[in-house]
């Protein structure tokens, strides 16, 4: 069988979307071949607004990190009645 997902490659497509990322039409290149951000500068910075503006409102926890549940914080936090975030507090627990 194939060893790539849809089979239509011989490898991982490494594309560069940058940071504001790349602009498909899925509904006519639904495989994204064909990167339409230069010729929609507009709709992609538009889009990427968009998401920024809807990521301001989502918490996500930090990738990779992995709580310390012998720190004093977290004890505090669960001896308290309810779970937290397990990021880091930017402030210190007040007992």
């Amino acid at each position: 069988g194939p060893v790539y997902p849809n089979g239509t490659a011989s490898g991982p497509s490494l594309q560069d979307c940058g940071v504001e990322g790349c602009l498909y039409d899925l509904e006519f290149d639904p495989t994204e071949h064909t990167d339409l951000a230069t010729s929609h500068p507009e709709l992609r910075a538009s889009l990427y607004r968009r998401a920024i503006e809807l990521n301001m409102t989502v918490y996500q926890t930090p990738r990779g990190f992995m709580p310390d549940c012998n720190s004093a914080e977290l004890q505090a936090v669960v001896e308290g009645g309810y779970w937290a975030p397990y990021a880091p507090l930017p402030y210190p627990l007040e007992a």
